[in-house]
């Protein structure tokens, strides 16, 4: 994601997805949020709207910064621990032992429908 827009009463803001990593070299980006990686252009007058030429700037650094950022190795997720297959009570084993079709019926069922 490069980045979005959002429209308010009496301002408009472009913001970054990665905005805090990026240069901002006009000094035009805000934090958006301590707890966020997005800076935003805020614009509450034509005035406050950065030339063609500098916003199409940023957007290409925007980019730039995203393909960097995605062609680096990703950290290894953990797996899970596989949880052991789960045992019938003795009374339903013994029941699916006398009929071979609840058997079958059975062992079609994911582990976590077997275990209910």
């Amino acid at each position: 994601m490069l980045g979005g827009f959002s429209a308010f009463k009496a301002h408009v803001t472009f913001g970054f997805w990665r905005g805090k990593d990026l240069d901002d070299p006009e000094g035009i980006l805000q934090q958006v949020g301590e707890a966020t990686g997005m800076a935003a252009i805020k614009v509450q007058d034509l005035k406050d709207l950065p030339s063609l030429k500098v916003l199409s700037d940023y957007v290409k650094r925007a980019a730039a910064l995203n393909e960097s950022l995605e062609a680096a190795p990703k950290a290894a997720k953990k797996k899970a621990a596989k949880r052991p297959a789960p045992k019938a009570p003795a009374d339903l084993s013994a029941a699916m032992k006398r009929n071979k079709q609840a058997q079958v019926t059975f062992d079609t069922f994911s582990p976590s429908k077997q275990r209910e």
